[in-house]
């Protein structure tokens, strides 16, 4: 018997549109401001739509403050992040503001403003860009398995419900990027 090897088959499509950038880091650095944060040298990425990068990490690096570089809340330490084909350098607040409103987010850790239930919590990045969207936040509770958005304080639900509705909170007015720190 002949030893069979795998192949890899590219099939390209002739009317395929070539897909949107979504993501990209240039020539990018990231040092954190604590021994447990990510750290990163020189990398470049692309990531169009539809794709995924994953980043293994051990369970005692935190991944808050390269998140934020990410989503244009804190600046690199050397080099640029683009969202959209559009860079968080400068000062076109509206820009930035209207960039943050099309990326999800599911935080490692607290993710909650306490004084808020969790439906309060779950609509507020939409209220704060604009968006009344109460009927999509009870289609996204129903998908996970929900029959509601909680309207409890989150101090009284168990960690698991948490984590759902942050997932809901993340897919609400259809992200082009998602961005997820440890979402289980």
């Amino acid at each position: 018997l002949e030893s069979v090897s795998a192949v890899e088959v590219a099939i390209e499509e002739p009317t395929a549109s070539p897909k949107a950038t979504v993501l990209e880091l240039r020539d990018f650095t990231f040092h954190g401001t604590t021994e447990h944060s990510v750290r990163f040298a020189n990398i470049s990425l692309t990531l169009c739509e539809g794709e995924l990068a994953v980043i293994h990490l051990d369970p005692g690096f935190k991944t808050r403050e390269f998140t934020s570089v990410l989503q244009g809340l804190t600046e690199p330490s050397n080099g640029t992040v683009h969202f959209q084909e559009h860079d968080w350098l400068g000062t076109d607040y509206a820009q930035h503001f209207a960039m943050r409103s099309r990326i999800g987010r599911v935080f490692e850790g607290h993710a909650w403003v306490a004084n808020l239930n969790v439906s309060e919590n779950v609509m507020l990045p939409s209220v704060h860009h604009g968006r009344s969207i109460g009927s999509e936040a009870r289609q996204w509770a129903q998908r996970f398995g929900l029959k509601q958005v909680s309207p409890k304080r989150p101090a009284f639900l168990e960690p698991s419900q948490l984590q759902l509705h942050q997932w809901i909170r993340a897919f609400m007015c259809h992200p082009a990027l998602l961005l997820l720190e440890r979402p289980m």
